[in-house]
């Protein structure tokens, strides 16, 4: 079994403890505590933001615009895309002579 014996070579087989190995587990296990202590802190102020929806909708019967808030959710992210976009779109509009090239030898037929 941990002889080896199978591959033709017969002696000891060190054991998979190394260093390194060791530290790769360790390191992903601190970051998942990280982030579940992130997300811990995070619960009271999401648990917050829900006991107000529900007092707003039961006690004071106001409903709430849910679309509304997605869409200002998504007009932020849009925005930042669309100034992505906009650099893409003026290197379109370069042609051969706006654009100079620098540290290229010019390679000649002779």
């Amino acid at each position: 079994m941990g002889c080896n014996c199978k591959k033709g070579e017969v002696g000891y087989i060190e054991p998979n403890g190394s260093n390194e190995k060791n530290k790769q587990p360790v390191i992903h296990y601190f970051l998942k505590i990280i982030g579940f202590l992130f997300m811990l802190v995070l619960l009271p102020i999401i648990n917050i933001v829900i006991i107000w929806f529900i007092f707003r909708t039961l006690v004071l019967n106001k409903d709430i615009d849910v679309k509304e808030l997605l869409l200002t959710i998504g007009n932020s992210l849009k925005h930042k895309e669309e100034e992505e976009e906009e650099d893409y779109d003026e290197l379109k509009d370069l042609t051969e002579d706006d654009v100079v090239m620098l540290n290229v030898e010019e390679i000649e037929k002779k």
